[in-house]
Order: C-alpha cells, then sequence, then structure tokens
C-alpha cells in the first residue's frame, strides 16, 4: 500500500469508527438505560449500569479495529523508513526489506527515505 491509501484508510476509518461508536453507545444506553433504573429505584447497585453497558461497549470498540489496523499500517511505515535510512538500502529486492516491509510500496518508500538525508545533511 501506498502513503496516501494508508493515510486515507486511517482518516476514514476513525471517521467512520467513532461515528458508528458513539451511535451505537447512544442508541444503546437509550435502550438499556430505562429498564436500569426502573431497577435502581428497587435498590440495585449502580455498578450495574457498567454490565448493562457492556454489549454496547464491547460493539463500539469493534467498530474501532479497523482504525487499530491502518495505525498499525502507519507505525510499520514509519520503520520501514527507518529501516532504510539506518541501512542505507538503495533496492526493493533486498530480503530483511521484503520480509519485514513486504505489504508497502518499497519503491516509494526508498525514495522518501533519501529526501533530505544526503551526506551534507548527515554532518
Amino acid at each position: 500500500m501506498s502513503q496516501s491509501t494508508v493515510a486515507v484508510g486511517y482518516h476514514v476509518a476513525l471517521g467512520l469508527g467513532l461515528g458508528a461508536a458513539a451511535a451505537v453507545l447512544i442508541w444503546w444506553g437509550r435502550k438499556v438505560f430505562p429498564p436500569f433504573l426502573r431497577r435502581r429505584e428497587r435498590g440495585a447497585p449502580i455498578a450495574l449500569a457498567a454490565i448493562y453497558m457492556m454489549p454496547g461497549m464491547i460493539i463500539a470498540i469493534a467498530c474501532c479495529v479497523p482504525a487499530f489496523y491502518f495505525a498499525h499500517l502507519r507505525k510499520q511505515e514509519d520503520y520501514c523508513l527507518e529501516l532504510i535510512r539506518v541501512n542505507h538500502i538503495s533496492s526493493a529486492t533486498q530480503a530483511d526489506l521484503v520480509e519485514r516491509c513486504g505489504g508497502l510500496d518499497l519503491e516509494q518508500l526508498i525514495r522518501r527515505s533519501g529526501e533530505g538525508t544526503g551526506p551534507e545533511t548527515n554532518r
């Protein structure tokens, strides 16, 4: 994947995931709290609210899983850039690079790692 694909995917997944998570929590809260309040009037503990909200919280976290995946890809991209810079890799066919960064656009990473890292800037 290219950097722009990962960045767009991350922002879309984050926006849609958080929006869906908020909608699920609001919907679930509106569905669950009237029965909880009735039980609360009869002396049920307040901690029961956490148990009632647990399914909604699990669904909300599941809505954010794609954002976690794209965040991992962004970290992997940063790691691969640093790997290329430190090891001065100039070809996308090196086994170490292909093994660790195979899913990313290696040629683009090599071009990006060379920008602003010439010998005159490393002194």
